[in-house]
Protein backbone atom coordinates (compact mmCIF):
# COMPACT_ATOMS: atom_id res chain seq x y z
CA UNK A 1 0.00 0.00 0.00
CA UNK A 2 1.41 3.25 -1.02
CA UNK A 3 1.71 6.21 0.93
CA UNK A 4 -1.69 8.24 -0.51
CA UNK A 5 -3.53 5.31 -0.24
CA UNK A 6 -2.36 4.24 3.78
CA UNK A 7 -3.69 8.35 4.30
CA UNK A 8 -7.10 7.66 3.41
CA UNK A 9 -6.86 4.27 5.11
CA UNK A 10 -6.04 5.79 8.12
CA UNK A 11 -8.25 8.77 8.14
CA UNK A 12 -11.03 6.19 7.44
CA UNK A 13 -9.49 3.74 10.00
CA UNK A 14 -8.85 6.18 13.44
CA UNK A 15 -11.79 8.78 12.93
CA UNK A 16 -11.14 11.54 15.60
CA UNK A 17 -7.76 12.71 17.41
CA UNK A 18 -5.88 9.96 18.77
CA UNK A 19 -6.31 9.69 22.37
CA UNK A 20 -3.46 7.62 23.03
CA UNK A 21 0.39 8.52 23.09
CA UNK A 22 2.79 7.15 20.72
CA UNK A 23 5.54 5.16 22.13
CA UNK A 24 8.94 5.05 20.73
CA UNK A 25 10.97 1.93 22.33
CA UNK A 26 14.31 1.17 22.06
CA UNK A 27 15.49 -1.23 19.37
CA UNK A 28 14.94 -4.82 19.77
CA UNK A 29 18.22 -6.61 19.18
CA UNK A 30 18.35 -10.56 17.62
CA UNK A 31 20.46 -12.78 16.34
CA UNK A 32 19.59 -13.82 12.76
CA UNK A 33 17.91 -16.96 12.26
CA UNK A 34 16.30 -16.91 15.98
CA UNK A 35 12.87 -15.87 16.78
CA UNK A 36 11.49 -13.04 18.13
CA UNK A 37 8.36 -10.50 18.35
CA UNK A 38 7.16 -6.91 18.39
CA UNK A 39 3.75 -6.08 20.87
CA UNK A 40 1.67 -3.46 20.67
CA UNK A 41 1.25 -1.42 23.54
CA UNK A 42 -2.36 -2.04 25.10
CA UNK A 43 -4.97 0.72 24.35
CA UNK A 44 -7.06 2.65 26.80
CA UNK A 45 -9.21 5.20 26.79
CA UNK A 46 -11.28 7.52 28.95
CA UNK A 47 -13.94 7.05 26.61
CA UNK A 48 -17.12 5.00 28.61
CA UNK A 49 -18.18 3.70 24.70
CA UNK A 50 -14.07 2.30 24.51
CA UNK A 51 -14.75 -0.48 27.36
CA UNK A 52 -16.06 -2.54 24.53
CA UNK A 53 -12.68 -3.42 23.66
CA UNK A 54 -13.66 -6.88 21.77
CA UNK A 55 -14.51 -4.45 18.54
CA UNK A 56 -10.97 -3.11 18.00
CA UNK A 57 -8.44 -4.21 15.54
CA UNK A 58 -4.66 -4.33 15.34
CA UNK A 59 -2.67 -3.51 12.43
CA UNK A 60 0.77 -3.58 11.32
CA UNK A 61 2.72 -1.56 8.88
CA UNK A 62 6.15 -1.23 8.19
CA UNK A 63 7.98 2.02 7.57
CA UNK A 64 10.62 1.49 5.25
CA UNK A 65 12.96 4.27 2.57
CA UNK A 66 14.14 7.61 3.68
CA UNK A 67 10.39 9.06 2.94
CA UNK A 68 9.49 6.62 5.30
CA UNK A 69 6.21 4.90 3.02
CA UNK A 70 4.38 2.52 5.42
CA UNK A 71 3.09 -0.80 4.22
CA UNK A 72 0.70 -2.89 5.99
CA UNK A 73 1.63 -6.60 6.99
CA UNK A 74 -0.20 -9.26 5.70
CA UNK A 75 -0.15 -12.80 7.31
CA UNK A 76 0.68 -14.41 4.03
CA UNK A 77 3.23 -17.01 5.17
CA UNK A 78 4.00 -18.92 8.55
CA UNK A 79 7.15 -16.68 8.90
CA UNK A 80 4.90 -13.58 10.05
CA UNK A 81 2.53 -14.52 12.33
CA UNK A 82 -0.09 -11.84 13.50
CA UNK A 83 -0.84 -13.24 17.50
CA UNK A 84 -3.41 -10.76 19.32
CA UNK A 85 -0.85 -8.19 19.77
CA UNK A 86 2.08 -9.50 18.65
CA UNK A 87 3.34 -9.73 15.26
CA UNK A 88 5.73 -12.45 15.69
CA UNK A 89 9.10 -13.75 13.62
CA UNK A 90 9.34 -17.33 12.55
CA UNK A 91 12.23 -16.85 12.18
CA UNK A 92 13.86 -13.26 12.39
CA UNK A 93 15.59 -12.49 9.34
CA UNK A 94 18.40 -9.56 8.70
CA UNK A 95 15.79 -8.24 5.80
CA UNK A 96 13.62 -7.44 8.64
CA UNK A 97 15.69 -4.99 10.35
CA UNK A 98 13.50 -1.46 10.31
CA UNK A 99 10.83 0.34 11.98
CA UNK A 100 7.45 -1.09 12.51
CA UNK A 101 4.41 0.87 13.32
CA UNK A 102 0.75 -0.81 15.09
CA UNK A 103 -2.16 0.46 14.79
CA UNK A 104 -4.88 -0.11 17.66
CA UNK A 105 -8.49 1.15 16.79
CA UNK A 106 -11.97 0.84 14.99
CA UNK A 107 -14.18 2.32 12.96
CA UNK A 108 -15.98 4.26 15.43
CA UNK A 109 -13.75 5.33 18.05
CA UNK A 110 -10.31 6.75 18.83
CA UNK A 111 -7.36 4.65 18.46
CA UNK A 112 -3.76 4.75 19.11
CA UNK A 113 -0.57 3.62 17.77
CA UNK A 114 2.84 2.23 18.50
CA UNK A 115 6.29 2.34 16.63
CA UNK A 116 8.59 0.15 17.48
CA UNK A 117 12.37 -0.72 15.80
CA UNK A 118 14.23 -4.37 15.43
CA UNK A 119 17.24 -4.56 14.79
CA UNK A 120 18.80 -8.30 13.57
CA UNK A 121 22.10 -9.31 13.72
CA UNK A 122 24.51 -11.98 12.24
CA UNK A 123 25.52 -14.32 14.73
CA UNK A 124 29.23 -13.87 14.84
CA UNK A 125 31.28 -17.31 14.58
CA UNK A 126 32.12 -19.15 17.63
CA UNK A 127 31.27 -16.87 19.58
CA UNK A 128 28.20 -17.47 22.34
CA UNK A 129 27.10 -13.55 22.12
CA UNK A 130 27.28 -10.93 19.85
CA UNK A 131 29.28 -8.06 21.73
CA UNK A 132 27.37 -5.22 19.53
CA UNK A 133 23.63 -7.07 20.92
CA UNK A 134 24.16 -6.57 24.59
CA UNK A 135 21.66 -5.48 27.43
CA UNK A 136 23.53 -3.70 30.01
CA UNK A 137 22.31 -3.95 33.64
CA UNK A 138 23.60 -1.69 36.57
CA UNK A 139 23.40 -2.83 40.04
CA UNK A 140 25.47 -2.44 43.57
CA UNK A 141 27.33 -4.55 45.41
CA UNK A 142 25.39 -6.19 48.16
CA UNK A 143 22.23 -5.45 47.07
CA UNK A 144 19.73 -7.41 45.27
CA UNK A 145 18.85 -7.92 41.45
CA UNK A 146 17.08 -9.98 39.13
CA UNK A 147 18.54 -11.22 35.11
CA UNK A 148 15.84 -11.77 33.35
CA UNK A 149 15.75 -13.44 29.88
CA UNK A 150 13.32 -11.46 28.61
CA UNK A 151 10.67 -14.09 26.71
CA UNK A 152 7.96 -14.69 29.32
CA UNK A 153 5.37 -14.72 25.92
CA UNK A 154 6.35 -18.16 25.25
CA UNK A 155 5.79 -19.53 29.43
CA UNK A 156 2.96 -21.45 27.91
CA UNK A 157 5.16 -23.30 25.33
CA UNK A 158 7.40 -26.18 26.24
CA UNK A 159 10.58 -25.29 26.24
CA UNK A 160 14.25 -25.61 27.73
CA UNK A 161 16.11 -22.42 29.05
CA UNK A 162 20.18 -22.53 29.82
CA UNK A 163 22.07 -19.76 31.37
CA UNK A 164 26.00 -18.71 30.53
CA UNK A 165 28.14 -16.68 32.49
CA UNK A 166 30.52 -15.26 29.93
CA UNK A 167 30.14 -18.28 27.79
CA UNK A 168 30.26 -20.87 30.62
CA UNK A 169 27.37 -22.78 31.79
CA UNK A 170 26.15 -20.87 34.48
CA UNK A 171 22.21 -22.16 35.40
CA UNK A 172 19.87 -24.22 33.55
CA UNK A 173 15.51 -24.44 33.50
CA UNK A 174 14.96 -21.12 34.92
CA UNK A 175 13.85 -17.59 33.30
CA UNK A 176 15.74 -15.45 35.24
CA UNK A 177 18.32 -15.47 37.38
CA UNK A 178 17.89 -14.29 40.90
CA UNK A 179 20.91 -12.36 43.19
CA UNK A 180 19.85 -11.58 46.59
CA UNK A 181 23.07 -10.28 47.67
CA UNK A 182 25.71 -8.94 45.05
CA UNK A 183 29.35 -9.63 44.79
CA UNK A 184 32.19 -8.42 42.65
CA UNK A 185 32.63 -12.36 40.94
CA UNK A 186 28.39 -11.94 40.16
CA UNK A 187 29.31 -9.05 37.27
CA UNK A 188 30.03 -10.47 33.60
CA UNK A 189 27.59 -11.19 30.79
CA UNK A 190 24.70 -13.08 31.48
CA UNK A 191 23.61 -15.08 27.97
CA UNK A 192 20.12 -16.81 28.26
CA UNK A 193 19.18 -19.68 25.09
CA UNK A 194 15.63 -21.01 25.02
CA UNK A 195 14.42 -23.35 22.91
CA UNK A 196 11.42 -24.65 21.71
CA UNK A 197 9.08 -26.49 19.12
CA UNK A 198 6.83 -24.43 16.79
CA UNK A 199 4.89 -26.19 14.39
CA UNK A 200 7.09 -29.03 14.54
CA UNK A 201 10.47 -27.06 14.29
CA UNK A 202 12.83 -26.02 16.88
CA UNK A 203 13.34 -22.58 17.18
CA UNK A 204 15.68 -20.42 19.29
CA UNK A 205 15.43 -17.03 21.57
CA UNK A 206 18.94 -15.92 22.92
CA UNK A 207 19.69 -12.55 25.10
CA UNK A 208 23.03 -11.66 26.90
CA UNK A 209 22.64 -9.29 29.47
CA UNK A 210 25.98 -7.09 30.75
CA UNK A 211 25.64 -6.80 34.45
CA UNK A 212 27.44 -4.61 35.45
CA UNK A 213 28.13 -3.63 39.49
CA UNK A 214 29.29 -0.45 41.48
CA UNK A 215 30.52 0.15 44.69
CA UNK A 216 27.90 -0.23 47.76
CA UNK A 217 27.08 2.85 49.59
CA UNK A 218 27.55 2.91 52.64
CA UNK A 219 24.56 4.52 54.97
CA UNK A 220 26.10 5.69 58.41
CA UNK A 221 24.01 5.89 61.04
CA UNK A 222 23.73 9.00 63.10
CA UNK A 223 25.93 9.15 66.06
CA UNK A 224 28.18 11.40 68.54
CA UNK A 225 31.37 11.89 67.76
CA UNK A 226 32.23 13.51 70.59
CA UNK A 227 33.81 11.42 73.42
CA UNK A 228 33.25 11.02 77.24
CA UNK A 229 35.59 12.30 79.01
CA UNK A 230 37.19 13.96 82.60
CA UNK A 231 37.34 17.47 82.21
CA UNK A 232 39.68 19.33 84.66
CA UNK A 233 38.25 22.65 85.57
CA UNK A 234 39.19 25.42 87.96
CA UNK A 235 36.73 26.66 90.47
CA UNK A 236 35.43 29.71 90.03
CA UNK A 237 36.56 30.11 86.43
CA UNK A 238 33.83 29.38 83.51
CA UNK A 239 33.78 25.96 81.34
CA UNK A 240 32.08 24.97 78.05
CA UNK A 241 31.45 21.36 77.78
CA UNK A 242 31.17 20.63 73.74
CA UNK A 243 29.24 17.76 72.10
CA UNK A 244 28.85 17.17 68.39
CA UNK A 245 26.60 14.54 66.29
CA UNK A 246 26.74 13.20 62.87
CA UNK A 247 23.61 13.36 61.54
CA UNK A 248 24.11 12.31 58.01
CA UNK A 249 22.20 14.14 54.98
CA UNK A 250 19.71 16.66 55.09
CA UNK A 251 16.33 14.96 55.25
CA UNK A 252 12.85 16.52 56.06
CA UNK A 253 11.64 13.23 57.24
CA UNK A 254 14.16 12.48 59.82
CA UNK A 255 13.63 13.94 63.34
CA UNK A 256 17.09 14.15 65.04
CA UNK A 257 17.42 16.25 68.60
CA UNK A 258 20.79 16.55 70.62
CA UNK A 259 20.50 18.12 74.19
CA UNK A 260 22.06 18.03 77.65
CA UNK A 261 21.01 15.48 80.98
CA UNK A 262 22.19 15.65 84.71
CA UNK A 263 22.46 12.98 87.46
CA UNK A 264 23.98 13.67 90.98
CA UNK A 265 26.85 11.09 91.25
CA UNK A 266 26.05 10.74 95.34
CA UNK A 267 22.45 10.07 94.97
CA UNK A 268 20.45 7.62 92.89
CA UNK A 269 18.62 9.71 91.30
CA UNK A 270 16.67 10.25 87.71
CA UNK A 271 18.48 12.02 85.14
CA UNK A 272 17.21 15.75 85.18
CA UNK A 273 17.25 18.03 81.80
CA UNK A 274 19.67 20.82 81.98
CA UNK A 275 17.84 24.37 81.98
CA UNK A 276 18.50 26.70 78.43
CA UNK A 277 20.89 29.59 79.06
CA UNK A 278 19.36 32.69 79.46
CA UNK A 279 20.91 36.03 80.51
CA UNK A 280 23.66 35.41 83.22
CA UNK A 281 22.39 32.60 84.52
CA UNK A 282 24.35 31.41 87.43
CA UNK A 283 23.38 27.63 86.81
CA UNK A 284 25.30 25.31 84.36
CA UNK A 285 22.92 25.80 81.33
CA UNK A 286 22.60 24.40 77.68
CA UNK A 287 23.18 26.92 74.72
CA UNK A 288 21.00 26.83 71.64
CA UNK A 289 22.36 23.60 68.74
CA UNK A 290 24.08 24.56 65.98
CA UNK A 291 23.96 23.33 62.42
CA UNK A 292 27.39 22.44 60.19
CA UNK A 293 28.19 20.94 57.18
CA UNK A 294 30.62 18.75 55.87
CA UNK A 295 31.34 16.46 52.48
CA UNK A 296 27.63 17.33 52.23
CA UNK A 297 26.45 15.79 55.71
CA UNK A 298 25.60 18.07 58.79
CA UNK A 299 26.68 17.65 61.68
CA UNK A 300 24.97 19.39 65.21
CA UNK A 301 26.51 20.50 68.04
CA UNK A 302 25.50 21.38 71.83
CA UNK A 303 27.30 23.50 74.46
CA UNK A 304 26.55 23.30 78.19
CA UNK A 305 28.00 26.21 79.92
CA UNK A 306 29.54 26.68 83.25
CA UNK A 307 29.44 30.86 84.15
CA UNK A 308 31.65 29.81 87.33
CA UNK A 309 32.42 26.39 88.75
CA UNK A 310 31.40 26.07 91.98
CA UNK A 311 32.19 22.80 94.12
CA UNK A 312 28.98 21.31 94.07
CA UNK A 313 29.00 21.37 90.32
CA UNK A 314 31.61 18.38 90.49
CA UNK A 315 28.79 16.67 92.64
CA UNK A 316 26.72 15.52 89.21
CA UNK A 317 27.28 13.91 85.66
CA UNK A 318 25.83 15.54 82.29
CA UNK A 319 25.00 13.16 79.41
CA UNK A 320 24.83 14.50 76.61
CA UNK A 321 21.93 12.54 74.51
CA UNK A 322 20.97 12.23 70.74
CA UNK A 323 18.00 11.06 69.60
CA UNK A 324 17.21 10.07 66.09
CA UNK A 325 14.70 8.37 64.21
CA UNK A 326 16.69 5.43 63.62
CA UNK A 327 19.82 5.36 66.24
CA UNK A 328 19.92 6.94 69.74
CA UNK A 329 23.43 7.28 71.69
CA UNK A 330 24.39 9.15 74.99
CA UNK A 331 28.03 10.42 76.23
CA UNK A 332 28.84 11.11 79.60
CA UNK A 333 31.05 13.85 81.08
CA UNK A 334 32.43 14.26 84.80
CA UNK A 335 34.52 17.45 86.18
CA UNK A 336 37.42 17.32 89.09
CA UNK A 337 38.82 19.82 90.28
CA UNK A 338 42.39 21.35 89.32
CA UNK A 339 45.10 20.31 92.07
CA UNK A 340 47.17 23.34 93.33
CA UNK A 341 50.92 22.96 93.53
CA UNK A 342 51.76 22.67 96.71
CA UNK A 343 53.68 25.47 99.12
CA UNK A 344 57.28 24.77 100.47
CA UNK A 345 56.89 24.54 104.07
CA UNK A 346 58.13 27.70 106.19
CA UNK A 347 61.39 25.43 108.05
CA UNK A 348 62.55 24.38 105.04
CA UNK A 349 62.65 27.19 103.11
CA UNK A 350 64.53 28.53 106.18
CA UNK A 351 67.08 25.86 106.08
CA UNK A 352 67.91 26.32 102.50
CA UNK A 353 68.38 30.16 102.79
CA UNK A 354 70.90 29.86 105.61
CA UNK A 355 72.89 27.30 103.60
CA UNK A 356 73.06 29.23 100.39
CA UNK A 357 74.18 32.25 102.34
CA UNK A 358 76.87 29.94 104.15
CA UNK A 359 77.79 28.61 101.10
CA UNK A 360 78.15 31.67 99.20
CA UNK A 361 80.38 33.42 102.32
CA UNK A 362 82.59 30.20 102.04
CA UNK A 363 83.80 30.71 98.47
CA UNK A 364 83.82 34.26 99.33
CA UNK A 365 86.76 33.64 101.83
CA UNK A 366 88.29 31.29 99.97
CA UNK A 367 88.73 33.08 96.98
CA UNK A 368 90.15 36.13 99.04
CA UNK A 369 92.63 33.90 101.10
CA UNK A 370 93.96 32.84 97.42
CA UNK A 371 94.65 35.87 96.28
CA UNK A 372 95.95 37.70 99.74
CA UNK A 373 98.48 34.93 100.03
CA UNK A 374 98.92 33.61 96.12
CA UNK A 375 103.44 33.79 96.42
CA UNK A 376 103.41 32.02 99.26
CA UNK A 377 100.87 29.41 98.05
CA UNK A 378 103.38 29.17 94.81
CA UNK A 379 106.48 28.94 96.97
CA UNK A 380 104.22 26.62 99.31
CA UNK A 381 103.96 24.37 95.56
CA UNK A 382 107.83 24.74 94.91
CA UNK A 383 108.98 23.16 98.38
CA UNK A 384 106.06 20.19 97.90
CA UNK A 385 106.83 18.96 94.29
CA UNK A 386 110.91 19.91 94.64
CA UNK A 387 110.87 22.28 91.29
CA UNK A 388 111.89 25.52 90.39
CA UNK A 389 110.37 26.89 87.14
CA UNK A 390 112.23 29.57 86.95
CA UNK A 391 115.58 27.43 86.22
CA UNK A 392 113.75 25.34 83.71
CA UNK A 393 114.56 28.20 80.59
CA UNK A 394 118.68 28.38 81.93
CA UNK A 395 119.35 24.84 81.30
CA UNK A 396 119.26 25.28 77.60
CA UNK A 397 121.37 27.79 77.61
CA UNK A 398 125.63 27.62 76.24
CA UNK A 399 127.55 29.93 78.42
Amino acid sequence: MKTAGLAVFLLTFLRGPLTGVTDYTPSTCVLDGEHTLLKCSPFSSTNPQNSQNNNYTVKWFRISGHDESMSQILETNRRLVFNGQALEFWPAEVSDTGKYLCVYGNNLHNASDTQKSLEILEAIKDQCFTPICLFEQYARIGQSAIVACGMDQNKNRNYSVKWYKDCLLYKENELKLTFKELKDRDAGNYTCIIKFLYNGKEFNYSRTTNLKLQASVEVLKPGIVSDSSTQVVEIGKAKILSCTAFVGSPDKESANSLYWLGKNLRDNEDLFFMDPCQNASEIPCEMRVTSNFSGGNEYLTRKLKFHAVKVEDLEYSYVCKLDSTTYNQNITFTLIKREQPLDIPKHAFNTGMILIILSSAVFLVFGAACFTFRIDIILLFRTLTGRDETLAGIEGLDF
